[in-house]
């Protein structure tokens, strides 16, 4: 039998929060790299390149989310990334949406 357990949230000092920051932007790369090993190995799966746009939201929303906005680095780092991983999603659609539909390469 499970017992549910209480979570107490509590502040995070500097040295718990660039912890937090940096754990985050490690797991988040690390999504978006195993969304792009999809991407490659099913070049016509759609469904990847809105992955790696939720995932790159998910990277942008994070230093609010968890905290870490005060840590510069960490919290430009996961806006620049986030962004940039939005945009590269988003432009790859048309291209995925033309492979899945097989009209690839035809004018």
């Amino acid at each position: 039998m499970l017992a549910a357990e209480s979570v107490t949230l509590v502040p995070l000092d500097g040295a718990e929060a660039r912890a937090v920051g940096h754990l985050c932007g490690a797991t988040g790369a690390a999504d978006i790299a195993a969304a792009g090993l999809w991407s490659l190995a099913q070049p016509d799966s759609v469904a990847s390149e809105y992955l790696h746009a939720v995932l790159g939201a998910l990277l942008l929303i994070s230093p609010w989310v968890l905290s870490y906005s005060d840590l510069t680095g960490a919290a430009w780092t996961s806006w620049v990334a986030g962004a940039l991983t939005i945009v590269v999603g988003l432009a790859a659609l048309p291209a995925a949406n033309a492979e899945h539909r097989g009209l690839a390469g035809q004018s």
